[in-house]
């Protein structure tokens, strides 16, 4: 039996801070070893719930860092 440790890092991304009004758009899972050997990654984009709503305020702050990050000089999204 192996004593390596298996770390999990994991991210949800939403249109909204309550499940069922709002919709869970993505999520994704990296598990990597104590040293960031990185084991295995997954990752899926979902489809909103039918009648669900985009919050104004989730959104605005999305698209806000989105031009930050887009507008960083370092970044080679922009």
């Amino acid at each position: 039996m192996s004593d390596e440790v298996t770390y999990f890092s994991i991210d949800i991304e939403t249109d909204g801070p309550i499940p069922f009004d709002y919709s869970m758009l993505s999520f994704a899972a990296v598990a990597f070893t104590e040293d960031g050997t990185v084991k295995g990654v997954y990752e899926a984009n979902l489809n909103p719930l039918e009648g669900a709503s985009q919050h104004p305020d989730t959104m605005e702050n999305f698209w806000a860092m989105v031009n930050t990050i887009v507008n960083t000089p370092y970044c080679s999204a922009g």
